[in-house]
């Protein structure tokens, strides 16, 4: 079993006074599947445009690793992780085509034309109460997607096997988070992690996906609660980001920040260097956790998760309350640091800003 290593500290303060405080889902496991092993064949194209082209519209299985099942996405040649069910609508809705009754009728006549052209999309019948199909290269026959639960069931059993060096010839979609979207991805564009030396970059995992990721964990227990959602947003990303980069090279995660400047007005600075205006009586908490991963997005889960546990168990009250969960807070940024360890794994900083920008 994994260990991880980990502190996590928490930290709120008021922007126009001088308190602060300090305190210290499951994948569904492919594993069992042994699916046909993907072979390319030499066409004189890159290592990576023969693999995208030979599994544009397919689901591919992670076999070297526990099976995670992606789809990679026929147009962009980009692949979107499958963690469940719901991740699958997610992927209906974003990348969803509307086909009309009369092409729908022609691709089950066996249009070659039509279905060379669409073979590998997901297809919605806008005209009949918007269901969801898949084409599916492999034997061009349109697979009805009742739910979440049966798409996942349907699109995984087309599954091909294919090994993690091959996979990370294909680029990953920072869509493919449970439950991301593409907003996530541009809060991460040309923001902190281009201005700063932000350190390695994993092959499998993006920022943004995990950034989702611990969001939607506090967001699923402030839900439960009836409390606001969180939003991502791009002010808090930049200041959480270039925290964990500053940590994560000194190799020193705390909470004190030069001249014993504190954490609220550290924040408060940079928000008005990036022209964030009406900050009075705002205020900010702090979350900062830091352990080891394996490249890849269950990897990243299971980090953000152990950090996730410790955190709310040295947090929560007795009688139940956790700051985190306080109906305050209204906007989340999260940033990453990543470097190499001498076992191969990686060490992830990660630093979350939580703030009340709405009135």
């Amino acid at each position: 079993m994994k260990k991880y290593l980990f502190v996590l500290f928490l930290a709120l303060a008021l922007l126009s006074g001088n308190f602060a405080y300090a305190a210290g889902d499951n994948d569904l496991d492919l594993s069992g599947v042994v699916p046909t092993l993907l072979r390319v064949e030499d066409s004189g194209k890159s290592d990576s445009s023969r693999i995208i082209d030979s599994v544009r519209g397919r689901i591919v299985l992670q076999v070297e690793d526990l099976g995670e099942a992606w789809y990679v996405d026929p147009v962009s040649g980009e692949r979107y992780y499958l963690r469940d069910g719901k991740a699958v609508m997610i992927i209906l809705r974003t990348l969803g085509l509307g086909i009309s009754e009369n092409d729908f009728s022609r691709l089950k006549s066996g249009d070659s034309g039509l279905i060379e052209k669409l073979k590998g999309r997901i297809l919605i019948r806008a005209e009949k109460d918007g269901e969801a199909y898949y084409l599916n290269p492999k034997d061009n026959g349109l697979n009805y997607l009742y739910d979440g639960d049966s798409a996942y069931k349907i699109m995984t059993d087309f599954g091909i096997g294919i090994s993690t060096a091959d996979l990370s010839q294909i680029p990953i979609s920072t869509k493919s988070a449970y439950g991301a979207s593409a907003v996530f991805d541009e809060e991460y564009r040309d923001g902190a992690v281009s201005r700063f030396d932000s350190g390695i970059n994993p092959k499998n995992v993006t920022r943004s996906v995990l950034a989702h990721y611990w969001a939607e964990k506090i967001n699923r227990l402030r839900r439960e609660r009836g409390e606001p959602q969180l939003k991502m947003s791009r002010p808090l990303v930049d200041t959480a980001t270039e925290w964990a980069i500053e940590i994560g090279k000194s190799g020193d995660p705390s909470l004190e920040r030069p001249n014993d400047q504190v954490v609220h007005d550290w924040i408060g600075t940079r928000l008005l260097a990036d022209e964030f205006y009406e900050l009075n009586d705002r205020f900010f908490l702090e979350q900062i956790g830091w352990t080891t991963m394996e490249d890849s997005i269950r990897g990243g889960y299971e980090a953000l998760d152990a950090i996730f546990e410790n955190f709310m168990e040295k947090t929560t009250s007795p009688s139940g309350y956790n700051p985190v969960l306080s109906s305050a807070w209204d906007n989340i940024g999260v940033g990453f640091y990543f470097k190499n360890t001498h076992d191969n794994n990686i060490m992830m900083y990660m630093v979350a800003h939580l703030a009340n920008f709405e009135d």
